[in-house]
């Protein structure tokens, strides 16, 4: 039971259950075994996409910090709010049954930003801006609620969670900058908001101007 990265028959060649085909990946739901296509693509270990509101948890999570989404308030931790907000995991992965499978994820999301960023200066790209405007979105709603989100002030200069707030940033920053490197071409769809590998999100010929695969 776990995740692999190889290519697939239209059957499991494990149990011989038929899996489910997507554009971006195959899932046997029984063996539970998810492949993405892209053979170094892997989602237990450096996750090739992700959602704002999952990276944001993500980060909750590492601080220990106890400012649950207004969404969040009927789960009991952190992780159970993971596998059931929808919003906590690309759409694509909404097609996985396995929370064995959504845990690994979240545990590797999580794994990434144990280390705060080791200099202050990053050759940040406008994909890795925009992700990091979408992710700290989420934290402030996060923290402040959903009418604290909607309130036009500056959390890094004002606000009862000013530390907090740049605390968590810094765990945004590091999983930003390590994601670039190992996805090499990342990319954040304005459409769904969807944060990851290029090749992924931009398959089979898509533009910038195009939704991508994690919108259908």
């Amino acid at each position: 039971m776990g995740v692999e990265n190889i290519n697939l028959p239209p059957f499991c060649n494990k149990c011989g259950m038929m899996i489910k085909i997507h554009s971006v990946f195959t899932y046997c739901s029984k063996c539970e075994i998810f492949r993405y296509k892209h053979k170094k693509l892997l989602l237990s270990k450096n996750p090739p996409v992700v959602s704002p509101r999952g990276v944001a948890l993500a980060a909750l999570r590492i601080e220990k910090i106890n400012f649950p989404h207004e969404d969040w308030s009927k789960y009991e931790n952190f992780s159970e709010a993971f596998t059931n907000d929808k919003k906590c995991i690309p759409n694509h992965l909404n097609e996985l049954k396995s929370p064995y499978l959504l845990y690994e994820y979240l545990d590797a999301i999580t794994e990434i930003m144990l280390s705060v960023p080791e200099k202050e200066s990053y050759d940040w790209n406008n994909s890795m801006i925009n992700s990091r405007t979408a992710i700290l979105s989420e934290i402030k709603s996060c923290i402040y609620g959903n009418t604290g989100k909607k309130l036009e002030f500056d959390p890094f200069q004002e606000g009862k969670y000013l530390n907090e707030f740049k605390l968590i940033d810094l765990r945004i920053r590091s999983f930003l900058e390590s994601m670039n490197s190992y996805v090499e071409d990342l990319y954040c769809c304005f459409e769904c908001n969807a944060i990851g590998s290029k090749k992924i999100l931009l398959n089979n010929n898509r533009t910038i101007f195009d939704k991508c695969s994690d919108c259908y």
